[in-house]
């Protein structure tokens, strides 16, 4: 167990921080939509399973039991099948939530106490009476697609117009009223059924599994009225609750209300209540128990590696006579989420040579010598040190001759710009007498009058920093001075 908390604390990087709070933050989105979802006792409990799956998964691999945490992989992949389909309606309703974000304006009413007012007393006076209602005030999802029917209306909420609207002998009574804000946009409207009939419905008819249908496709408030029983319940969130009193329902009126009509309302948490702050605990939880799943991994590997070789800063005076290694095999070890942060094109193995020895240089091979992410450790390296010759060089000028594939006529004369170039040398390498140029066709030239060559030197010599490969060769008849 030390030694596994031991290589934690070794592999956790600023990234791995970064990433967590990054999936703590969606898992924060994900568990608060549940929350309110219509299916928030089922998502307490998936929850709650998950992170027991997590703890379970995570002692089995701190134990090295292999076969019963590829069995638990298998049944995480299994359980989020299943949790799609179980939240499959929920989905659905964020998928339209965030297609229609752009377009949705949140309202705002001057007459926000007077509407829930006239609600809270319509809905009173249609139960003492017991007259059947659904009201239904729309939230922040749209509910054009889950209604059907209805006869269009723009007016404002009163007590008259609903209770007409309502009234027996009215022709759209069993319907229900749609309120956007303080105005009644539509009556007798058809809502969807709910899949599963509530307990309280077996006295209301359909209507209380109407309130709850639209519940269930939107966050919509539906009030329903009993014909029967002349009760108030209010469909909500997935879930359908008889009102105890007026005041339980005024108290949830305003709170609806408030979330989704009065300015800066907003229906987000307070930072600092305490529903907020257990979902804030709980998804941190969540998002490090998935980076311990998926991202850390507490058993360490070797991989090898053919390293190029390079090297740095060598003087311009200076030259590398004799042949490199080219390469060498470099066996690291640590986790696999240390060698996932491992750039291979970033693995060179580097050496500085600002201040070279005359002759052979015996250079051991390192971890200094070689960039590596933190969590990985250099094991072998073969060959272990390799010899570089350097030599220092010195510069001379020396004159350029060009050579042609044809013979060149008295009358003609070749000359180069420059006439001559500066190369390198070793003290113990013959200065060349002159530095040739690749042959060049005449009769080209004879045409053209001026063309390029590159210049071919001689073993053990190579050109000064500032030199150029290629010089100017120009044809003219001798005795003509040229005008540069």
């Amino acid at each position: 167990m030390d030694a596994f908390f031991r290589d934690l604390t070794r592999a956790v990087q600023l990234a791995d921080i970064a990433d967590i709070l990054l999936v703590a933050a969606f898992f924060f989105v994900g568990i608060t939509w549940l929350r309110r979802s219509s299916s928030g006792s089922a998502a307490r409990r998936i929850m709650a399973l998950c992170g027991l799956l997590a703890i379970v998964y995570l002692l089995a691999d701190i134990v090295h039991l292999y076969l019963f945490r590829q069995l638990l992989q298998l049944v995480s992949i299994g359980f989020l099948i299943a949790a799609v389909v179980v939240f499959q309606s929920d989905i659905r309703r964020l998928l339209d939530r965030l297609g229609a974000w752009g377009d949705t304006q949140r309202q705002e009413s001057q007459a926000g106490g007077t509407t829930v007012d006239t609600l809270i007393e319509v809905a009173n006076r249609l139960a003492e009476d017991h007259v059947g209602a659904i009201i239904a005030l729309k939230g922040r999802d749209s509910w054009d697609p889950h209604i059907q029917g209805g006869i269009e209306l723009d007016g404002l909420v009163s007590r008259p117009l609903l209770e007409s609207i309502f009234q027996p002998e009215s022709a759209g009574h069993d319907g229900a009223v749609l309120l956007e804000g303080d105005r009644v946009v539509r009556f007798a409207a058809h809502l969807p059924l709910a899949s599963q009939i509530p307990e309280v419905s077996r006295y209301g008819g359909t209507r209380h599994a109407a309130a709850l249908g639209l519940a269930n496709e939107t966050d919509a408030f539906v009030l329903v009225i009993s014909e029967e029983r002349g009760t108030i319940s209010v469909a909500q969130d997935g879930t359908l609750t008889e009102m105890e009193s007026l005041s339980e329902l005024s108290q949830r009126l305003i709170h609806f209300w408030n979330e989704h009509y009065t300015e800066g309302g907003d229906g987000r948490p307070e930072w600092r209540s305490r529903t907020t702050l257990e979902t804030a605990a709980m998804s941190v939880g969540f998002a490090v128990l998935t980076w311990l799943l998926f991202s850390f991994s507490a058993d360490t590997v070797s991989r090898t590696f053919a390293v190029p070789i390079e090297f740095r800063n060598l003087p311009p005076e200076w030259a590398l006579v004799s042949d490199t290694v080219p390469t060498a095999m470099v066996t690291l070890s640590g986790s696999e989420q240390a060698f996932g942060r491992l750039d291979r094109g970033e693995l060179v193995i580097s050496f500085d040579l600002s201040q070279p020895d005359s002759g052979t240089n015996v250079l051991p091979i390192t971890a200094e010598n070689l960039t590596l992410p933190s969590g990985l450790e250099l094991v072998q390296v073969r060959p272990s040190e390799i010899r570089v010759e350097a030599q220092p060089q010195m510069a001379i000028d020396v004159p350029i001759q060009v050579r042609t594939r044809q013979a060149l006529a008295d009358t003609l004369q070749l000359t180069t710009e420059p006439r001559t170039v500066t190369v390198l040398l070793a003290e113990d390498v013959t200065p060349p007498t002159a530095i040739p140029t690749e042959p060049i066709d005449l009769g080209r030239l004879l045409r053209v009058g001026t063309t390029t060559a590159s210049l071919s030197l001689p073993a053990g010599v190579r050109l000064a920093p500032d030199e150029e490969g290629e010089v100017a060769v120009v044809l003219r008849r001798r005795g003509v001075r040229s005008s540069r």
